[in-house]
C-alpha cells in the first residue's frame, strides 16, 4: 500500500492572520492523522507573503503535542526570490525536467484522481505520495484530504 503525507505550508487567505492559518495548519494536521496519513511535513519559507510556515520546529511542536501518531517533520526550503528564479541561466535538460515534474496538479472526483494517483506510484515505484492542495478556503482543503483518504487504501 502506498503511504500519503501532507506538506502544507500554512497559507494565509486574504482577510486572515499568521494565526488563523497556524490553527487551520493544526486542525488539517488533526484530520490527517484521523484519515492515516503517513507524515504531516510543514516546510520553513521566509519572506513570502501569504505563508505562515517561517518557524517550522515551532509548528512541528505544537502539531507533534496535539496529535498521537503522526509523524510531524519540519524541513528548511531555500528558495530564490522569482527574480533571481527567472534571471537563472537553465539548460535545456534543466527546463525539460521542470516541464516534467510540475505536471503533477490532479484536479477531480476521487473516481477520477485515484488512476491518476495510482499512475504516479506506478511510473516512479514511489511507497510513499506527498500531498499538497493549494486551495485557500479552509473547509475546501480539508474536504480534499478526505476525499483523497478515500483513496489512500486502493492504491497499490
Amino acid at each position: 500500500m502506498t503511504r500519503l503525507s501532507v506538506l502544507d505550508t500554512s497559507p494565509i487567505v486574504q482577510g486572515s492572520t499568521a494565526r488563523e492559518a497556524l490553527r487551520n495548519t493544526l486542525d488539517l494536521a488533526l484530520l490527517a492523522e484521523e484519515l492515516g496519513f503517513h507524515r504531516y511535513w510543514v516546510p520553513e519559507h521566509h519572506g513570502m507573503r501569504g505563508v505562515a510556515s517561517s518557524a517550522p520546529a515551532v509548528v512541528v511542536g505544537r502539531i507533534a503535542a496535539a496529535t498521537e501518531r503522526s509523524r510531524v517533520r519540519g524541513r528548511r526550503i531555500q528558495l530564490p526570490s522569482p527574480a533571481d528564479a527567472a534571471a537563472y541561466p537553465y539548460r535545456d535538460e534543466d527546463r525539460q525536467e521542470i516541464t516534467v515534474r510540475s505536471g503533477g496538479v490532479l484536479v477531480g472526483s476521487p473516481d477520477t484522481v485515484r488512476p491518476l494517483l495510482q499512475a504516479v506510484v506506478d511510473e516512479t515505484g514511489t511507497t510513499e505520495l506527498m500531498l499538497t492542495t493549494p486551495v485557500y478556503d479552509h473547509a475546501a482543503r480539508r474536504r480534499s484530504y478526505e476525499l483523497v483518504g478515500k483513496i489512500a487504501p486502493s492504491l497499490r
